[in-house]
């Protein structure tokens, strides 16, 4: 991405580093051409963007959901497949998919919030 907008980001004091030449080669040249090989991937892009401090703080949060919000397997399945395909894929970093999942494990707590509740109340 800087190469395409070096003329802006330049004299800003933007630089780039040998290892990304590298990594673009790597993608460029390999055979398969899958993302399953690809060296950009979700877990990898957080540390990029954040560092170590960055990625502690979003496996903590993570830790959290997984305690607090995640009372069913539906929720823990979808927890699951967010931390795995974040070894393959970059989808950690859409926004439309980390909300959809958000999305699902909040209406699915507050459905089992609203369950326990009535079932507490009933006669």
């Amino acid at each position: 991405m800087l190469k395409d907008y070096w003329n802006l980001l330049g004299p800003l004091g933007a630089t780039i580093h040998p290892a990304t030449e590298a990594v673009w080669q790597t993608v460029r040249g390999y055979w398969l051409d899958s993302s399953f090989f690809s060296p950009f991937w979700g877990w990898a892009g957080i540390w990029g963007d954040f560092g170590f401090l960055g990625l502690g703080a979003y496996l903590y949060l993570c830790s959290i959901v997984w305690r607090k919000l995640c009372l069913d397997d539906f929720s823990k399945f979808m927890m699951l497949s967010v931390l795995i395909f974040g070894l393959i894929f970059t989808q950690m970093e859409e926004p439309g998919y980390m909300l959809s999942v958000a999305g699902l494990i909040g209406l699915r707590w507050q459905e089992i919030k609203i369950s326990n509740a009535l079932q507490k109340h009933s006669f």
